[in-house]
């Protein structure tokens, strides 16, 4: 039997099963670039922002990811 070649979401949609080296490439990245706490409201204010600019009201229901 083959192994998979991704991870089947719905449909036709499959989400690619990345390299061990862009594993490698996004956990340097998320540990100098990302600083959870801080980063995250500002993410989720810009959000909120954006759609209040476009004439959308929705509620604010953005969960902050897990981490340090």
């Amino acid at each position: 039997m083959e192994p998979p070649k991704g991870f089947h979401l719905f449909g036709g949609c499959m989400l690619e099963i990345p390299s061990t080296e862009e594993l490698a490439e996004a956990s340097r990245w998320t540990a100098t670039q990302w600083n959870f706490g801080p980063d995250f409201e500002q993410m989720a204010k810009r959000d909120t922002e954006t759609w209040k600019q476009l004439g959308v009201e929705r509620p604010h229901h953005l969960l902050r990811p897990s981490g340090p």
